[in-house]
């Protein structure tokens, strides 16, 4: 039903880590996990910033309660310096 292909760099590396996500129809999707949801309002995030036509009904209270809700265990302060991040935007 649904591939995902993304990319990323650990912060100081050089060199972009490849996975892929496969969602089957067969898969049940009524939960997400807190890593997942926390990534939902990352990109949210994002498309805020770029204004983007795709954003739809998102708003900066969301961003910023989502990634609250959903922040899990944050043993590198990298979720936490993101909600900070996201609270300044959303006063500018």
């Amino acid at each position: 039903m649904l591939t995902v292909n993304m990319r990323h760099k650990d912060p100081g590396a050089t060199i972009a880590k490849k996975f892929q996500l496969r969602l089957a129809r067969s898969e049940p999707s009524t939960k997400t996990s807190n890593d997942f949801t926390f990534a939902s309002s990352v990109l949210a995030y994002g498309m805020l910033l770029r204004k983007s036509e795709h954003s739809g009904d998102l708003t900066w209270e969301w961003v910023t309660k989502t990634a609250e809700s959903h922040g899990g265990d944050d043993k590198t302060a990298l979720r936490s310096g993101f909600i900070q991040l996201a609270k300044a935007a959303s006063q500018l």
